[in-house]
């Protein structure tokens, strides 16, 4: 995940807790707040309960590996607290939890009324998605090697 799709500033995290929506699962709460920036932010809280320090930091990097694939609207600034169980879920159970909050709340970009086919939202803006299946070949460039003005 980039850096600046992180949530880092320590002032923001209480602000989130006391402030934010919430939404819940088994696995995961989810909590928001709008931030008023082109991006959506993210930050991952897993406590000590949920195992030793190898064990946290797997249930973050598989969290954020989850949020880097999914499309989510900007201007959000959004924590997840990882529950018991989350140290013994796998990355799609954890995919499945994570995507079903953000679709709960309205913030994927997929899910949006106004949202064109085949597209995302990213910097505020809409790209378009082709799907690539497995053995397909992908051409680059103009085939002769010269850059393109």
């Amino acid at each position: 995940m980039q850096r600046e799709l992180r949530l880092t500033d320590s002032k923001r995290f209480p602000l989130i807790h006391q402030e934010g929506r919430v939404w819940a699962n088994r696995l995961l709460v989810m909590k928001i707040i709008p931030n008023g920036l082109d991006n959506s932010r993210f930050g991952f809280l897993v406590g000590k309960r949920i195992g030793n320090a190898v064990v946290r930091n797997k249930v973050k990097r598989r969290l954020r590996d989850v949020i880097r694939l999914e499309p989510v609207e900007a201007g959000w600034d959004v924590i997840f607290i990882a529950r018991r169980g989350a140290d013994s879920s796998d990355y799609h159970q954890l995919k499945r939890a994570a995507g079903g909050l953000l679709k709960r709340a309205k913030l994927l970009s997929g899910s949006h009324p106004s949202a064109p086919p085949n597209t995302v939202m990213l910097s505020g803006e809409w790209l378009r998605v082709s799907k690539q299946r497995a053995g397909d070949r992908v051409a680059s460039g103009s085939g002769g090697g010269e850059a393109e003005a």
